[in-house]
């Protein structure tokens, strides 16, 4: 009798604690779900705000953003070649009288604290092609930073940095490498990004790949929606900004080959494909 009713007592007691863990995991995951949703509803609101300030008060935005935290810095100086100096505000934007002339202007960055950056857009029929750029806090010697930038959609590329033979960094894979030396800071699964990861050494005798992956159309090989997203890559290294990539456009697949490293320097690919 006391067996039966230890046993019974054993049930309970281990069934209430998977109920306990399970709605902890399901809080937790609620959590994370309005985090995005509410992070999503601001980027929309501020991609409104920004396109609302070009139609109708004849103004144009830039905004800068931090590429570990995804927050807007703060009392930046931003010059714009041609136009000045402007500080950027407590959500990292700087509001300065509309271009309208099609052209290519550029913009540096400094702010004390992060990577010094000199950064370019381009004015089409009024309006910024692209108005967001991510900085990067200041980098130790002989460590890279790569960012992903893109637009809404789709909601989810991923990054992917491969140590050949040694790690392989992603959401899925590793959030820090088995030799500890790099990291994805942060992941972006609702569009726009920054998407980050950070390698703290860079071996000249080792090989290393860097792509994207379109993770919202992953099984439709056909898709151009990566094509089409905007997606452009920053690689900060050396305490500068030390290339830039934009994904191809016009044509299909999920896979963005954007560079590789060898002997320590990058070499662009810049190929789409499945």
């Amino acid at each position: 009798m006391r067996t039966t009713v230890f046993f019974i007592a054993l049930i309970l007691v281990t069934c209430m604690s998977f109920a306990q863990r399970n709605k902890k995991k399901n809080q937790k995951i609620s959590e994370e779900k309005k985090s995005e949703i509410n992070r999503e509803s601001k980027m929309q609101h501020e991609e409104f705000e920004d396109t609302f300030r070009e139609d109708e008060e004849k103004q144009m935005t830039l905004r800068f953003i931090d590429a570990k935290t995804g927050n807007g810095v703060q009392n930046a100086t931003i010059t714009i070649q041609d136009f000045g100096d402007f500080t950027t505000d407590m959500e990292g934007k700087i509001v300065f009288p509309n271009i309208e002339k099609d052209q290519i202007i550029l913009c540096q960055f400094n702010c004390s604290g992060y990577i010094t950056a000199t950064f370019k857009t381009e004015v089409i029929a009024g309006s910024l092609f692209y108005n967001r750029f991510t900085v990067s806090p200041v980098l130790k010697l002989g460590s890279i930073r790569i960012v992903l930038d893109w637009d809404s959609k789709p909601g989810d590329l991923d990054s992917h940095l491969e140590k050949k033979n040694v790690y392989h960094i992603s959401y899925r894979n590793a959030k820090i490498a088995a030799d500890g030396q790099a990291m994805l800071d942060r992941d972006d699964m609702d569009g726009y990004g920054p998407e980050t990861i950070t390698a703290m050494e860079i071996s000249s005798e080792m090989d290393y790949d860097y792509f994207v992956h379109d993770y919202t159309n992953q099984y439709k090989g056909n898709s151009d929606q990566l094509s089409k997203s905007r997606a452009h890559v920053m690689v900060y290294g050396n305490n500068k900004l030390m290339n830039e990539f934009h994904v191809p456009a016009g044509q299909s697949g999920t896979k963005w080959n954007v560079f590789k490293i060898s002997g320590g320097q990058v070499v662009p690919v810049n190929s789409i494909g499945n």
